[in-house]
């Protein structure tokens, strides 16, 4: 499916190109590396609370019910809102009868099965769930062997993937210097306490960039987020969704089931980040298949 970042993107390599730039660096490496997004901080805390009696239930129950700045307090690095503390939640509860790979991709995922059952009709959702067996299954649950299955699979079958496409439709080139191997290597080696601690987040890197004067070292993750919601009330999407995801074009895809598009749209225009997310989703990839899928070859 397709993800509402890839409209920042685009925009990105147009204002590139039209400043008559060739080259681009991107800074993808170290967030993969030395474990910079916040699920890596929520999949370390589940690890180690899953020994402690009633420690996931206890802590589930506290993000269910939290505010948005709860997040910052249990180290998950940014002030999430309530969405997204109730989807970890369930999460957490959830983690002891999940695999190695449900716990691994859980909070990456911009579906819940729950949520698929309602938007996707059987036939697909059937087919999801296959491509899903089809993943190579994880060995382990332990945060490096997670990191080390992202790096060899979602950063460079979708990340890398991604922006080079995007960059290449506007005749621009994205090199990304800090995917370099030695580095990989050199934070592959690191001790997990020395990438992130549960608090503190991709400390070596940190240090490093402390030693040569950066004061950036010392700032919080400010996560690359388009605004989901505003681009959903933009009368120009709005048209696109009346021309593509309409009752009649949904029917006739029989991907999608107008009932569940219909309500997630209801929840994005009251201003539900996830359900915004979404459905720019389901759009984007609805335009993919009209251009790519039904266009005469």
């Amino acid at each position: 499916m397709g993800d509402i970042i890839i409209v920042a993107f685009d925009l990105l390599a147009e204002c590139a190109a039209g400043l008559g730039l060739r080259a681009v660096l991107s800074g993808e490496g170290p967030d993969e590396w030395f474990c910079g997004y916040s699920f890596h901080r929520a999949h370390l805390w589940a690890g180690r609370l899953s020994a402690v009696p009633w420690g996931l239930p206890l802590l589930a129950a506290a993000m269910g019910r939290a505010g948005p700045l709860a997040s910052r307090c249990a180290g998950l690095g940014q002030a999430l809102g309530r969405e997204e503390l109730r989807r970890i939640a369930a999460w957490l509860r959830g983690w002891q009868a999940s695999s190695p790979r449900e716990r691994a991709d859980g909070l990456r995922r911009l579906f819940t099965p729950a949520e698929m059952t309602g938007l996707v009709h059987p036939d697909l959702r059937a087919e999801w769930h296959r491509d899903l067996a089809d993943l190579e299954p994880l060995t382990s649950d332990r945060l490096p062997e997670i990191l080390n299955a992202q790096c060899q699979g979602w950063l460079p079958g979708w990340v890398i993937g991604r922006h080079e496409k995007i960059a290449m439709a506007r005749a621009v080139e994205v090199r990304m210097p800090l995917l370099d191997r030695s580095l990989r290597d050199y934070a592959g080696g690191l001790p997990m306490t020395r990438r992130c601690n549960g608090w503190r987040d991709k400390i070596a890197w940190r240090e490093m960039a402390r030693k040569q004067g950066l004061r950036a070292s010392a700032r919080p993750k400010q996560a690359f987020s388009p605004p989901a919601v505003a681009t959903v009330r933009d009368p120009t999407f709005g048209a696109l969704d009346a021309g593509y995801l309409s009752p009649d074009s949904l029917r006739r895809r029989g991907w999608f089931l107008p009932a569940g598009i219909a309500s997630l749209r209801r929840r994005a225009r009251a201003g539900s980040l996830i359900a915004a997310k979404q459905w720019a989703a389901l759009l984007i990839l609805e335009i993919w298949a009209r251009h790519y899928m039904d266009a005469p070859q």
